[in-house]
């Protein structure tokens, strides 16, 4: 049913002439295809009866085919908002980012989820060691320089460092950086980085004590591929180090495994970053303890529309409390409010409400703000009871760990007593509800002891899932307020996403059902080794010997080297990684590849007045005849007509007289004619090419 053809398309006059057509392929006697021959008839039915079925099982519901794939283990993945990580340029005194500070790149808005400390200090200086040797890289710090350095060196080994220089200690208690890498090749997704078999690095800081480790959470799996690290730093400990050039707060990575692949590149190192998140918020709910006082730093509080709620006692519900400007005077619930700058609020409780039982409360206080447009509109329902009541909201493409709403009821006495209610919240008499972040609504799933309660939205925020996922390098323009500081990304967006539909569920489900989870076939073995996660893996081929019952798989990396050889580090990985799926009879041998040099020779004739005829001519010859780089595979056959074609072509060739093109091992290749068929482990690549150009007479 998940997996089916939709076959509505088709009329009963279609299956039943696919079902004559296919007669003479079960039966030669049965030659009578009139209506009257009780063979005909049965046909008929049956294709009645299939094109009945058939309407059926495309009219089951999307509600059951989800719940179908649920069994089957695929859930509709989540909506998610994209995350970048903002540095700050030209920042020349210390700042503060309030929570729910917007930046905007375009029309897409990026908000930060807490406040933010931070100060003008940065990095200064990078430093590459190999063997006690210093590679000043500080140019690395220059975003708008491009440059590709190799810290370590073109052959890494243990022992080898780079060191980052800081000329101060960043407010936040972690540091977190963004090192980007120069590659050419794409790296299959290793699903924990830091797990990989190639490097490993010890990051320390330097102490009075010397260097001393520290605690990080290194995204680049020690340099690997291009990402963040968060270190966590002793601040009370460090000292300044002037062991280096420059002298200032150094954090070192003393490199521990060296196994790459491909030597890392460096491109980029910035420093001193904080996290942003693509969403607009439309309301927000902060929670703070019991308390005579809170203070409050955020935008949305400039328009104006907010309100205070309040826990009395444990476990109880909250009641509202009014808000008194300078020169107001109430009684009972209330609070009262200052305002010191731009967003900054300050609210005060009388002493003796701040003296009761929520003092003791760990999330006593509730403050909510709204935006113009969703104050107008932030009434959504009444809780009637009925089963599956849907409430529309005021927004779409929602944001769903920060969506909640407020239900309001009444106490004996008659007061409005509210509770602030999640999604899928299950607890005995409580209001459970279903989000519907991308159509914008709500469904009750259980009233419990909320029916007849009144609906308001809480705290809300829209995203639009994958355009977050911008690229690096954008200016981020703050709201609110102009600065000379310069906000930007050295890395991409990541993980927005949009909930996915049911139609990618399903898809995912028939893509996870067709993917070979048991190797039988040569090209099962070949599909499973180019997504071995981790490697860079650029050519396969895999040949069955059914009277051996074995497989030899030919494997090719993409590298730097010239002839590219397969490491003992790749052929554990692969053979661990196919252990688990072979066949228990079928025998598994992994070789690397050899290659093939293919010499060239002949004599072309040239039209005059064209230069530079023997490079162009050969240059077109080794681009034919190297395998690897190129998208040609393990043992493709290289036929000579191409080649003379390929020559042929060439604006400067006027004919060619004679052309050959010999292998140079023979036992790495047969003759078929003028052709060369390499054996399935060889990769050809250009050998002497001994060319005569003349030019030819008019």
């Amino acid at each position: 049913m998940l997996n089916r053809r939709v076959l509505e398309d088709r009329t009963y006059e279609d299956l039943m002439e696919e079902a004559l057509m296919q007669i003479p392929r079960y039966s030669s006697e049965w030659t009578n295809f009139n209506q009257s021959d009780p063979g005909i008839t049965i046909l008929e039915n049956l294709s009645a009866f299939e094109l009945l079925q058939q309407a059926y099982i495309n009219k089951v519901p999307d509600e059951v085919k989800s719940k179908l794939l649920k069994m089957a283990g695929f859930e509709a993945l989540p909506g998610k908002s994209a995350r970048v990580l903002l540095g700050a340029e030209h920042a020349e005194e210390d700042i503060v980012i309030p929570a729910n500070q917007r930046f905007l790149v375009g029309d897409v808005s990026f908000e930060t989820n807490r406040q933010i400390e931070m100060n003008s200090h940065r990095l200064t200086a990078v430093y590459g060691c190999k063997e006690g040797e210093l590679l000043d890289a500080s140019i690395l710090l220059e975003r708008e320089i491009p440059v590709a350095i190799s810290v370590f060196g073109q052959k890494p080994s243990v022992g080898d460092s780079i060191y980052l220089v800081m000329d101060g200690l960043p407010e936040e208690d972690e540091l977190v950086c963004y090192i980007e890498l120069k590659s050419a090749y794409h790296r299959t997704l290793l699903e924990d980085i830091s797990k990989n078999r190639f490097a490993r690095i010890r990051w320390q800081c330097y102490t009075e004590a010397g260097f001393t480790d520290i605690r990080c959470r290194d995204y680049t799996g020690g340099l690997l591929e291009s990402g963040e690290i968060r270190f966590t730093l002793p601040k009370e400990s460090m000292s300044v180090c002037s062991e280096l050039p420059e002298s200032g707060y150094v954090i070192r990575g003393l490199l521990e495994r060296a196994e790459y692949d491909i030597a890392p590149k460096v491109s980029g190192i910035t420093g001193f970053l904080f996290e942003a998140w693509q969403k607009e918020t439309q309301s927000v709910c902060y929670t703070y303890p019991g308390q005579q006082k809170i203070s409050v730093f955020c935008d949305l509080l400039e328009q104006g529309y907010y309100h205070i709620y309040c826990m009395e006692k444990p476990g109880g519900s909250y009641y509202r409390y009014q808000i008194l400007k300078e020169g107001q005077e109430g009684q009972g619930r209330v609070c009262r409010q200052k305002r010191y700058d731009y967003g900054m609020y300050e609210f005060s409780f009388p002493s003796e409400v701040s003296n009761s039982d929520r003092k003791k409360l760990p999330n006593g206080i509730k403050l909510v703000a709204y935006s113009e447009m969703l104050m107008r509109r932030y009434y959504l329902d009444t809780v009637y009871g009925y089963d599956d009541q849907i409430i529309m909201l005021p927004i779409t493409n929602i944001v769903p760990e920060s969506f909640s709403v407020i239900a309001e009821r009444f106490d004996e006495q008659g007061e409005a007593i509210y509770d602030f209610i999640k999604p899928g919240r299950k607890e005995e008499g409580a209001l459970c509800y279903e989000l519907f972040e991308t159509e914008g609504r709500i469904k009750i799933i259980d009233a419990g002891d909320f029916i007849e309660a009144r609906l308001y939205l809480c705290s809300s925020a829209v995203t639009k899932g994958e355009e977050g996922n911008i690229g690096a390098g954008k200016v981020f323009t703050p709201v609110g307020y102009e600065s000379g500081i310069q906000f930007f990304n050295p890395g991409p967006g990541t993980g927005g996403r949009y909930k996915e539909q049911l139609e990618d569920v399903r898809k995912r489900f028939v893509n996870d059902v067709n993917r070979p989870s048991v190797l039988v076939t040569a090209a099962d073995y070949e599909a499973v080794i180019k997504e071995v996660p981790g490697l860079l893996i650029h050519k396969v081929k895999a040949v069955f010997d059914n009277a051996k019952t074995q497989v030899t798989i030919a494997v090719k990396p993409y590298s730097e080297q010239e002839f590219p050889r397969l490491s003992e580090n790749y052929r554990k990985i692969i053979e661990g990684y196919l252990e688990k799926r072979r066949l228990l009879s079928t025998k598994i041998i992994l070789t690397g590849p050899v290659y093939l040099p293919v010499n060239i020779q002949g004599m072309i004739y040239v039209k005059r007045h064209y230069y530079d005829c023997r490079e162009q001519i050969e240059e077109a010859v080794v681009q034919f005849l190297d395998y690897r780089m190129t998208e040609r595979q393990f043992g493709e056959v290289l036929r000579f007509n191409e080649l003379y074609q390929k020559i042929e072509r060439l604006e400067c060739v006027q004919y060619i007289h004679e052309i050959s093109m010999i292998p140079q091992y023979a036992d790495m290749a047969a003759m078929s004619g003028d052709d060369i068929i390499p054996t399935d482990n060889c990769l050809c690549y250009p050998g002497r090419i001994l060319l005569e150009i003349r030019t030819a007479d008019r």
